[in-house]
């Protein structure tokens, strides 16, 4: 997957940057999020020391971009791609991490205001609701709990 695809390896900051301005293939979004995801999977199926950080921007990115270049196929007029990315960054670290308002935060600084940020507020808090609703946990918080490190403090 590397060999063809080597941004999948790093933290993809070009792809990235490629996404969040707008000038991204939805073939390549979608490509590079399939390979990404398997790549952190086996990574961690592995063994293999990572973050979580990174990946969850990168997929975001590339999952943010996807539906605003689908949305925007399908006729509808949108302000800009690149909002639709920064608002899957935001909902993937959020849901990954359990950092909502560190997101929010990040979001409304992104942005530079709480107008353009209202959408994104609301991709975050929904991406939190469904990951609260499935599992209670994000998945740092179920990281740390399997390796014996409770981040409140309580017995496992």
């Amino acid at each position: 997957m590397g060999f063809y695809y080597p941004s999948i390896l790093g933290l993809g900051g070009y792809e990235t940057q490629l996404a969040v301005a707008g000038g991204i293939a939805l073939s390549l979004c979608v490509i590079l999020l399939a390979l990404k995801f398997a790549a952190t999977v086996a990574s961690f199926s592995f063994g293999f020391n990572g973050g979580v950080f990174g990946p969850s921007l990168f997929m975001g990115a590339m999952l943010g971009s996807a539906v605003g270049l689908i949305v925007q196929d399908s006729g509808a007029d949108i302000t800009s791609i690149s909002l639709y990315a920064l608002a899957g960054m935001g909902a993937m670290v959020a849901g990954v991490t359990g950092a909502v308002m560190s997101a929010i935060i990040v979001m409304i600084e992104m942005t530079d205001g709480v107008a353009t940020a209202r959408p994104l507020i609301f991709a975050v808090a929904f991406a939190y609701v469904v990951i609260y609703l499935a599992s209670e946990n994000s998945l740092l918080v179920r990281q740390l709990r399997s390796r014996g490190k409770n981040p409140w403090g309580k017995k496992n």
